[in-house]
């Protein structure tokens, strides 16, 4: 299965404020053999970039993968691995630094903008005094603010992926809950010393089997599409799908 970074805007903006902070107090260490200490300002930035990158992971953790009950019932089913390294979608609803889903993202732009510009700054003036650099308080609040809007907006409105992985959670629940219906009615005509054979039989001869066997049929071209694994061959008890 494959796997993509799932946010490289904010990674990247972690990546840009660390590697400029990271070089200033290497250049102060070499240049006059202190280690530079670093002003308020600085571990602020460091620490809501951070916490934006974190959030975000935790968010789409949550919106973007199955529920434990339905990895579970897929993996007894075997339409996915018992171990399974990553499991995230095959590549839709990637995001840039300024899109989300391929359409322009306003709150990221403007992020990555205010980003440069204290990037710059931080260069400039913390190549000289990084103990005492500062940024304007209404600017570390619009940094912050962007990054919780970014956050609170894949919870309310996750990407094409988190989308995908709810409706097929859904779905999977649905056949769950049509199998048990299924096991149930098939249990009516079944005694226990049944063989394979005759229980297949009574499985396809419940009266809810048909509605079960297109709602699996459904969700296997669902985990097949988004998890990029080879298509389920069989469903309840084998039962070709």
């Amino acid at each position: 299965m494959s796997s993509t970074i799932r946010h490289p805007a904010y990674f990247a903006k972690l990546q840009f404020f660390t590697l400029i902070v990271v070089g200033l107090v290497a250049y102060s260490l070499t240049r006059r053999g202190v280690l530079s200490d670093l002003s308020t300002t600085v571990v602020l930035l460091l620490g809501i970039v951070a916490g934006g990158t974190v959030a975000a992971r935790w968010t789409a953790n949550l919106r973007d993968q199955l529920s434990g009950t339905n990895l579970k019932h897929l993996q007894a089913l075997h339409w996915l691995p018992q171990q399974i390294p990553s499991l995230s979608s095959s590549g839709t609803g990637r995001e840039t630094l300024v899109s989300r889903d391929g359409e322009l993202d306003v709150t990221r732009m403007q992020a990555l903008a205010f980003s440069l510009v204290i990037g710059v700054a931080l260069v400039i003036r913390g190549a000289t005094d990084l103990a005492h650099f500062e940024v304007p308080e209404n600017l570390l609040m619009l940094l912050f603010a962007s990054q919780a809007i970014y956050v609170g907006g894949k919870w309310v409105q996750p990407d094409k992926s988190g989308a995908q992985f709810a409706e097929l959670n859904k779905l999977l629940d649905e056949m769950r809950a049509l199998e048990l219906k299924v096991r149930q009615e098939a249990a009516q005509t079944l005694v226990v010393t049944t063989s394979d054979t005759a229980r297949q039989d009574a499985i396809k001869n419940a009266a809810s089997f048909g509605e079960y066997h297109a709602k699996a049929s459904t969700a296997a071209e669902q985990v097949v599409n988004l998890l990029d694994v080879p298509h389920p061959t069989a469903g309840l008890f084998g039962i070709p799908i």
